[in-house]
């Protein structure tokens, strides 16, 4: 009973974020990872790329900013930040 609380909470507050601006550094540029943080590193798989950021990607350690998906299971690659 108490985890299936947790759970909803976890999930209210989830819903009520339908996206989050996350900032991160390009770890490699083909195929591309991007860094969002010391621990977390995102590849390709998980990326939505708008052709102004693949434009402007051009090597590693460029800062870029993302949005997360809702549930965070997908970023959305906004543009470089440099």
């Amino acid at each position: 009973m108490v985890q299936l609380m947790k759970r909803a909470a976890i999930e209210a507050v989830d819903a009520s974020k339908p996206c989050i601006i996350k900032l991160g550094r390009v770890k490699s540029v083909s195929p591309l990872k991007i860094s969002l943080g010391q621990k977390i590193t995102v590849d390709e798989s998980f990326l939505y790329v708008t052709k102004t950021a693949r434009d402007n990607i051009k090597k590693t350690e460029t800062r870029v900013v993302l949005l997360r998906q809702q549930g965070g299971g997908k970023y959305l690659v906004l543009d470089v930040l440099d």
